[in-house]
Formats: C-alpha cells, structure tokens, sequence
C-alpha cells in the first residue's frame, strides 16, 4: 500500500484516514454505478444486459436474482461505517502515546478488502454487458428534455431569459395539445404555437444534437468524452490501480 516507510505516526495515520476517505467516495461510485443499483431497480428501460452474473430465476416471481450488485449495494454502509470509525479516532487527538490509533487497522483491511472485492465484480459485470443502444436512444426522445436547448437558442438570439423561458413553456404546451414531441414539430406547425420563434430553432431540438453541442470540460459531447476517457485510462495506468482493478 505504501512505497516506503512513513517519515512520522501522524503523517501515515493520514494517508490511512484519507484512503478511508477516498474508499467510501469509490464503494458509494460503485452503489450508485448502474452495475450495482439500477439492476436491482430491475433495470426498467433494458437499456443493459448482464444476466451472466444474475442468480437462478426465482420460482414464484419467475425473475433472475441480481445477487452480486445487492452484495455491492448492501456493504457500501460498512466502508462508510469504517470511515466514521477512522474520523472518530483521528479527530482531537490528545497529547500522549497516541495508543488510541491502533484501532485504525480493523476498519482499513476491512474497508479494503470489500473495496477490492467490489471493484472486481463490476470489472466482471462490465465485461458481460450487453448495452442495448437502441433502447438507450430511444429514451432520449419525446420527454422534452431539449427544451433547455430551444430556451438557450432563444437567448443566445438576444431574447431575454425569462421570456425564452415563457415562450418555451408555450411551445411544449403546444406540443402536448397536438400529440407530437419537440422534434417532431415543423416549420409550420411551430409558427402556429410560437411565430416569434425562427425556423432555424429547429435545428437544436434532436436529441443527438444537443449532446454534440454539449464539450465543455467533464461535458457528454464527443470530444469531451475522449478527454474524460483518456483520463480514465491514464489513471489506469498508474502505478497501484491495476492490482486493485
């Protein structure tokens, strides 16, 4: 874990409650990720696969047992519970022999090894997914969810805020009265709701679109993710994370 020895007690007690720290930041990742709590959920939309890791199918509700993600869910409270025990020691400490820090290696080991443990199980499932891309673009559309985008091109025009957001609020009202989406509105059909608004506005309202526009650092556009992947495998790379990983 370390790649030398500690120069004093209190800067090893640190390194050891910062990985605390950081261990329940990466356990709570993975109880979110949509490894751990989405299948559990039951993973509603489909928008993944990974039934190579689900448990024999339940006789009475017919479904597969998401074990391996419950398991990666369920201990995340231990990590945190062993991050408060870390903080409860280190905080105040008194003048004197310190022999309170001993209590530290209980919660690190066992911190550590359900961090690890977890991390290989999402590798795994990773490797198994069958992404459903289909189903996952098809979500995207019809909930409206580029009306941000018609208010920042209204804005962007030189139309105040507060009235791009008025407007906007009209459109979907509109939309909502015919039976169509956003992106399925035409030229004419959006002059009827809101003739103040120019066809061009049509152009941002593809889900697609609005992703692609979207690059700014840490952003899901194309060229922002390729930063963020290659960040990803950089860290990787370093020294330690693969023997975890």
């Amino acid at each position: 874990m370390f790649s030398s020895v500690t120069v004093t007690q209190k800067e090893g007690l640190k390194l050891v409650e910062q990985f605390a720290k950081g261990g329940t930041a990466a356990q709570t990742s993975a109880k979110t990720f949509g490894t751990a709590e989405d299948p559990v959920r039951g993973n509603p939309r489909g928008d993944v696969s990974i039934d190579e890791f689900f448990d024999v199918r339940c006789p009475y509700s017919k479904r597969l047992h998401e074990d391996m993600a419950e398991l990666i869910r369920g201990r995340t409270g231990r990590v945190i519970a062993n991050w408060v025990t870390m903080a409860t020691v280190m905080k105040g400490l008194p003048l004197g022999y310190n022999r309170d820090t001993q209590e530290d290696k209980p919660p690190l080991f066992d911190s550590l090894g359900k961090i690890k443990d977890s991390l290989q199980l999402i590798q795994l499932q990773l490797e198994s997914c069958e992404w459903q891309l289909e189903n996952m673009a098809n979500s995207t559309r019809g909930d409206f969810s580029t009306a941000t985008d018609l208010a920042d091109f209204l804005a962007t025009s030189g139309m105040p805020f507060r009235e791009a957001h008025e407007v906007v609020g009209k459109v979907v009202i509109g939309c909502n009265e015919r039976g169509i989406t956003l992106e399925e509105l035409t030229e004419s059909s959006l002059q009827e709701i809101a003739p103040e608004i120019p066809s061009e506005a049509l152009n941002v309202l593809k889900p697609e679109d609005s992703v692609r526009r979207r690059e700014s650092y840490g952003g899901p556009g194309p060229k922002a993710m390729s930063v963020q992947l290659d960040l990803a495998k950089e860290l990787h790379s370093d020294r330690g994370f693969s023997k975890i990983a």
